[in-house]
């Protein structure tokens, strides 16, 4: 569910079998057994309704990671194309511009050590 191993959602599974919800053996031969039958049909509703509760639950929480998990595969793949949409021509303008900045300030202060070495020799 997450970026970690732990982060999980458990759902386990259900026997909702008749015998499982145990309604399997019901007797409306008399209206003793008929009303006890009632009593065990209501109880089996209960308990689907209550296992359809957190199937429900499971089932909203990965609709909400799933919806999470979607703004940030949108958000990455914005950012991946912006990245490969980068202007390659302007880009290499910018880099050679600055190379020939450095260079000429390099040369300035070559010559400029230069001037201060004859500057000196006439001082000697």
């Amino acid at each position: 569910m997450g970026i970690t191993a732990g982060d999980t959602i458990t759902v386990s599974g259900v026997d909702a079998s008749t015998s499982g919800i145990g309604v399997d053996s019901l007797d409306i031969a008399t209206s003793g057994t008929a009303a006890t039958s009632i009593s065990t049909i209501d109880t089996a509703i209960s308990n689907a309704s209550a296992l359809a509760a957190q199937f429900g639950m499971a089932e909203n929480r990965l609709e909400s990671r799933s919806r999470l998990f979607g703004g940030q595969i949108e958000a990455t793949s914005a950012a991946d194309s912006r990245i490969r949409d980068t202007d390659y021509a302007l880009e290499s303008a910018l880099l050679a511009r600055n190379q020939i900045l450095q260079e000429a300030a390099v040369t300035v202060i070559g010559q400029a050590n230069a001037n201060m070495s004859i500057v000196l020799r006439l001082l000697e």
